[in-house]
Formats: structure tokens, C-alpha cells, sequence
């Protein structure tokens, strides 16, 4: 689950923010931001409920709540 949230959120993250800066500054963002690491940190917190949204048997995105 973590390595799928990692490659959604980079994925994401690069469609829709991928010209907003240099390539160089996108890859160095996502490959800080969207790591198993970090997920696995963000999960361990209970205040984080993570849900894996899919399209028929394919993920599609995730949405994160915050309490």
C-alpha cells in the first residue's frame, strides 16, 4: 500500500503541478514528498485515515483526512 500511495501521489502531483517549475525542482520535490518513508510516517498517525480510490480494479488516487 505504501509504494502505491508514493507512485500515486508523485504521479498527481507531477500531472498537475509538472510546469509549475523546472524538472529539476518537480523531481527534487516528489522524490522528497513521495516516498514509502513518508507515507509510512503519515499512516502511523492516527489523526491521518488514508482511502485508496479506484476505477474498477485500477487505483486511481487517494484521499487523505485530517483530524
Amino acid at each position: 500500500m505504501l509504494k502505491l500511495l508514493a507512485e500515486i501521489g508523485r504521479r498527481s502531483f507531477i500531472e498537475s503541478h509538472g510546469s509549475s517549475a523546472a524538472s529539476a525542482e518537480i523531481d527534487a520535490y516528489v522524490n522528497r514528498k513521495y516516498t514509502t518513508e513518508v507515507f509510512k510516517k503519515e499512516i502511523s498517525d492516527p489523526k491521518n485515515i488514508y482511502h485508496l480510490i479506484y476505477n474498477g480494479r485500477q487505483p486511481a488516487g487517494y484521499s487523505k483526512v485530517v483530524f
